[in-house]
């Protein structure tokens, strides 16, 4: 199997891709790289992991990632004040951030 390194159980991680056999989610192998991480490094903090379940988390991230539609973010967020948004929230934003606020209009 091309992912027999990676494991999806509702049981662990609340359903997470998971490297088999442990809790380590591949969001935290892929957080460690991000934060500039070399793979002797991450095998260092996760001993029980070897160099091919690192290849596995990024190869199986790589197959996510091309499946699935990457929608860009936009360089500036809208927030619509609603009931949903905490008063004093929704005040911090009328001060702090007017220019991204959005107000529901019938």
């Amino acid at each position: 199997m091309r992912y027999e390194s990676i494991s999806i159980d509702p049981q662990v991680c609340s359903g997470k891709p998971c490297i088999r056999g442990t809790q380590i989610m591949v969001t935290n192998i892929l957080g460690l790289i991000a934060g500039g991480y070399s793979n002797e490094q991450i095998l260092q903090t996760y001993p029980e992991l070897t160099r091919e379940d690192l290849a596995a988390a990024l190869d199986y991230v790589s197959q996510v990632v091309d499946e699935d539609k990457v929608i860009p973010v936009p360089d500036a967020l809208a927030v619509l004040l609603d009931q949903n948004i905490p008063r004093a929230v929704a005040a911090w934003l009328r001060i702090q951030r007017p220019e991204r606020l959005m107000t529901w209009q019938q």
